[in-house]
């Protein structure tokens, strides 16, 4: 057992270099293909909570070279799930920041940019952009009610959209319905169909499937983020 234990620490300290840049190799090829935050198992394992950062890229060769060292669940295992998130820092290919007010402006741009780049994939099998899809989801929620384009710029996430084009590509789609409004024959009125309703709640359905990858947070952590970004918008309070 002594002899064993001496050959695996003489094994370690000569290979560890060759290791860890195999194993770094490896661990960034899973996150590639990860959603950011999030641990990955070994195939045919299941994935750790988040929480258990990975402290060497050595470790992730060693299921290569003992198939039982990948089996959940191990408490010995946890250096081997990595983290599949990169700093803002590496993200953008910058040292470092003036402040961490600074780097937190950047980190929020770019991250919320992230999210609507992987809600766009979720939303283009159906067609739709994400600024369609608001417009679809702020009409769905006055249903049956119709609203007026100002009432939907009110309500927009981006009210600085072209909500002309918008509108005009919906209801080619035959997603809306517009109609001259009663009290003033200047507006229109616009209103969802049921066709589109129908659409929106397999959107909705699909969207809550990619949630842990969207957004993967705790109820703790996305309330904690929910403050912090309304203290942003509203300092004063």
């Amino acid at each position: 057992m002594h002899i064993f234990l001496i050959f695996l620490i003489f094994f370690w300290r000569l290979f560890l270099p060759s290791l860890q840049v195999l194993g770094l190799g490896l661990c960034r090829q899973r996150a590639a293909v990860a959603p950011p935050g999030r641990l990955l198992a070994p195939a045919g394992t299941s994935p750790m909570p988040v929480g258990f950062p990975c402290p060497s890229g050595a470790w992730a060769i060693l299921p290569l070279l003992f198939p039982w060292f990948g089996r959940w669940p191990t408490p010995f295992l946890i250096p081997y799930f990595c983290y599949a998130m990169a700093s803002i820092e590496e993200e953008i290919k910058q040292k470092s920041f003036v402040s961490e007010q600074a780097r937190a402006t950047i980190n929020l741009l770019f991250t919320a940019n992230w999210l609507q780049s992987k809600i766009s994939a979720v939303l283009r099998p159906y067609g739709l952009s994400p600024e369609q899809y608001n417009v679809l989801r702020i009409l769905n929620g006055s249903h049956p009610n119709a609203l007026c384009q100002k009432d939907i710029l009110d309500r927009m996430i981006a009210p600085k959209s072209n909500l002309t084009l918008i509108i005009g590509r919906l209801k080619q789609k035959n997603y809306i319905e517009v109609n001259r409004a009663n009290h003033d024959k200047r507006e229109y009125s616009i209103s969802i169909t049921e066709a589109a309703r129908s659409m929106l709640q397999e959107v909705n359905h699909v969207l809550n499937q990619h949630q842990s990858s969207t957004l993967p947070l705790i109820e703790k952590d996305a309330k904690r983020l929910n403050a912090l970004l309304e203290k942003i918008r509203n300092p004063e309070t």
